[in-house]
């Protein structure tokens, strides 16, 4: 399975799956313009238990030794979602889940061994509340900040407003089409225009 840049027709990325197996779980994602590949190494379960960032021939010769292969470490909770990440640099982040619905309920940072050893004060971490509908409503910092995301519908188009720094996403639908407008303030934006396929996006599941 593959994805294809819908204006140039060039191949964007690249999925294999181990046919092998009765499950045909993924097994390696390939950024065919960058020249890296993520690697998925699993345990028995055929949950995924290593991820490893690879470059190709061409793209070897450009970066040291070191740089060639990042090995991460993952687990997984008792749903087979994402329970946490470690970075070659010991960076561990870990994952908690609404148990009803599954969706991100927190997400913590810090650096150290990896231990399971209790979070220091400076830890990096968001907590995310969420409508009935599934659709976030507001992100809580380590701080105790929130920013709070309202949300309003007209016709085709969507507004998404921040109440921490004030900007909008606008957010409009045509055909299979969707412009995308952030404003960070009331007289700058940023526009940028994608294009939608069903191909485009791989969410956690894909990594079980």
């Amino acid at each position: 399975m593959a994805t294809h840049d819908v204006m140039t027709g060039a191949m964007t990325y690249k999925f294999t799956y181990n046919v092998k197996s009765y499950y045909g779980r993924l097994v390696r994602v390939t950024d065919v313009s960058a020249g890296k590949s993520v690697v998925i190494r699993r345990d028995y379960r055929l949950y995924a238990q290593q991820l490893t960032t690879m470059t190709t021939t061409g793209a070897r010769r450009r970066l040291s030794q070191s740089q060639r292969s990042q090995r991460c470490h993952v687990t997984t909770d008792s749903n087979g979602l994402l329970a946490s990440l470690t970075t070659p640099s010991s960076v561990v982040t870990r994952l908690s889940y609404v148990r009803d619905t599954g969706l991100l309920s927190s997400r913590q940072t810090h650096s150290g061994t990896g231990s399971d050893s209790v979070y220091s004060d400076g830890v990096d971490g968001y907590v995310y509340k969420y409508a009935q509908d599934g659709r976030v409503t507001s992100v809580v910092y380590a701080t105790g900040d929130e920013c709070t995301f309202t949300r309003r519908v007209y016709d085709n188009t969507i507004y998404v407003n921040n109440s921490c720094d004030g900007s909008r996403v606008q957010l409009t639908q045509h055909n299979h089409s969707l412009d995308v407008y952030c404003c960070k303030t009331l007289t700058h934006c940023l526009v940028a225009s994608c294009l939608l396929h069903l191909f485009a996006f791989v969410t956690v599941t894909d990594i079980q």
